[in-house]
């Protein structure tokens, strides 16, 4: 039986509580808690993911933007 959770905080608190596995990016284990859950990294073949970001060019210069833009760089 497969689900679909868009809350990585709830899908580590199903796995708490015993209702199966599930996988997490490492940004998704930032602010959770899971001393509840075992974490186990998956071997084999680097899981990778691409980060796409479309900005109109009126605000592509705010510095929060900037901000945002260069955490996103960081954790891509």
């Amino acid at each position: 039986m497969a689900h679909t959770v868009d809350d990585y905080d709830l899908l580590l608190r199903m796995v708490a509580a015993g209702l199966g596995v599930g996988f997490v990016p490492t940004l998704g284990l930032r602010f959770s808690n899971t001393k509840a859950v075992t974490i186990h990294t998956v071997r084999g073949m680097p899981l990778r993911r691409h980060i796409y970001a479309v900005l109109r060019t009126a605000v592509a210069t705010s510095p929060v933007l900037q901000v945002v833009m260069s955490e996103l760089e960081k954790i891509g």
